[in-house]
């Protein structure tokens, strides 16, 4: 199937018949890449279109995730909206997200967040990361690093490089196909990406 059809068709992850449907779809993916790592529940507040949703996972609690050694809590919040799209193919529904908030705790210290917040009036518009794990005296907060689009499956990404112990073997190729379908079915800045280092013969290397 080619990216074009793709995208006009079942491989919009956030798109349905109803607005029920295209919350669904918005939803799972996010849940199966979520229980790689833990037992929690990915939950949303509104599914009734045109108006702001609050997806998190944990209730909005952080949510611990088995580690080797280092304590790692995560939260992942993301504001949506349920929309009718005139995209053919497509829904009707679809669900957009408006922004998010993503944190990263390591032993009980905020190490990173991603924040991507375009309608709350701050001049910091576009996706970005402040690094927090600058030592006393360092800037621990008013750097904003431009990131691009950072996804919940980019969060476990670097949850499992700081030490998060993965509750299936298959992981990165379940993370991997859903981060891959988000990229062609998104809007903007999901560009695919590899999480391990392909094969020396891998076309998708080339």
């Amino acid at each position: 199937m080619s990216l074009v059809s793709c995208r006009l068709r079942s491989c919009d992850l956030m798109a349905g018949r109803t607005p029920a449907d295209a919350f669904k779809a918005f939803r799972e993916p996010i849940q199966r890449a979520v229980a790689c790592f833990a037992h929690t529940r990915v939950s949303g507040n509104v599914l009734a279109p045109g108006r702001r949703g609050v997806l998190t996972l944990n209730s909005g609690e952080p949510l611990t995730i088995k580690s080797r050694a280092t304590t790692i809590e995560i939260t992942c919040s993301i504001s949506y909206e349920i929309r009718k799209t005139n995209l053919s193919g497509l829904g009707p529904w679809k669900v957009s997200t408006l922004g998010y908030i993503h944190t990263v705790l390591l032993n009980g210290d905020l190490a990173v967040e991603f924040h991507w917040h375009p309608e709350d009036g701050s001049n910091v518009w576009y996706p970005h990361v402040h690094p927090r794990l600058a030592g006393p005296g360092r800037d621990r907060g008013g750097m904003h690093i431009p990131s691009g689009r950072v996804l919940v499956e980019d969060v476990l990404i670097f949850a499992q490089e700081r030490g998060a112990i993965p509750l299936k073997d298959d992981w990165e190729g379940i993370v991997g196909d859903i981060k891959s379908r988000v990229a062609v079915s998104a809007s903007w800045g999901a560009p695919t990406s590899m999480i391990h280092k392909p094969d020396p013969g891998d076309e998708a290397s080339s």
